[in-house]
């Protein structure tokens, strides 16, 4: 099995969106039995995430690859420039694209892009595929159980602001998930937990894995959630959750999320009516009949073999 190059970037300003897919990938790989290398512009954030991966540490997105590598490679970046990723299409033997935001035409290869339904009619020189079917799951995600347990009362809440927060919504989510919901327990999974003011009933969690956040989200009744890289994995788990773009490469996907019934519109981090969107969203979903509904409808959508279907591509040298 050739070699896995992942190329990719993240910090605590960009986030890690793109060091956490990716990281589904590296799993994956090696569970196949190949060798994964990493090229990283990060910071000690992405440092302490990927740190028991082999990584090269340097901002590479404007440096042409020369080298010729029996190796396939994934591309995971919003500032590569399109010379650099056709000279990595040049010289690896198949590369995989991951792209939210239709930035730019990409050479040969497999572009992977996050939204629902896309547009397949793309002119440049890669195939393109659309949807959760596509998306990397981490390893934890691939067998999730349907969700059985629906309480007439919403006894736990889940937020998920990003693995930054990069627009410090949680103090003012989590105090809104109290007040609507008082007698709830409310969870929240945060990069740095000495930010955040100890409240009742709030339990902050830091630095889990896969297993402990999957399990977080079948053990919690909703969720209030960027939507961000973590949307795919809510719907793995069926959790009903109101989602709240905070990334200009979120747009489509908060879009297609929120349409058909699957998760609910939270609206966009600096909309002057955000509070009030999101509290009558909240509101809705105490109904057990609308989370039963809803959770059925998003592990419809994803079956959590889109890692596998990537590295089976890759893998056909």
């Amino acid at each position: 099995m050739p070699e896995l190059w992942i190329f990719s970037e993240g910090d605590l300003q960009r986030g890690l969106g793109h060091l956490t897919r990716c990281s589904a990938y590296a799993s994956a790989w090696r569970g196949q039995g190949g060798k994964v290398n990493w090229v990283v512009d990060g910071d000690n954030t992405a440092k302490k995430l990927l740190r028991n991966e082999s990584v090269i540490w340097r901002s590479w997105q404007q440096e042409l690859i020369t080298d010729t590598h029996d190796a396939v490679a994934i591309v995971d970046s919003y500032s590569a420039t399109p010379d650099v990723l056709k000279s990595i299409a040049d010289h690896f033997m198949r590369v995989i694209y991951l792209d939210d935001t239709k930035r730019l035409s990409y050479p040969k290869g497999l572009v992977i892009h996050a939204a629902q339904r896309g547009n397949t009619s793309i002119a440049d020189d890669a195939e393109w595929v659309f949807g959760a079917e596509w998306q990397p799951l981490r390893p934890a995600f691939w067998d999730v159980p349907p969700r059985e347990r629906i309480p007439k009362q919403i006894e736990r809440i889940l937020i998920l602001m990003g693995g930054t927060d990069i627009r410090k919504l949680t103090p003012t989510m989590l105090q809104l998930a109290h007040d609507i919901y008082p007698n709830a327990e409310i969870h929240t999974i945060i990069s740095h937990p000495n930010t955040l003011t100890k409240q009742p009933k709030t339990i902050i969690h830091h630095q889990l894995n896969d297993k402990e956040i999957a399990a977080l989200m079948c053990h919690c009744d909703i969720a209030i959630s960027a939507a961000g890289q973590t949307t795919c994995e809510l719907a793995r788990c069926g959790l009903p959750s109101v989602l709240i773009g905070v990334a200009d490469n979120q747009k489509e996907q908060l879009k297609k999320w929120t349409e058909d019934n699957l998760f609910m519109y939270g609206g966009w981090w600096n909309e002057p009516e955000l509070i009030a969107h999101v509290s009558s969203k909240l509101k809705a979903l105490c109904s057990s009949d609308t989370r039963k509904q809803r959770a059925a409808a998003l592990q419809r959508q994803i079956d959590g073999k889109g890692t596998m279907r990537a590295v089976k591509w890759l893998s056909q040298c």
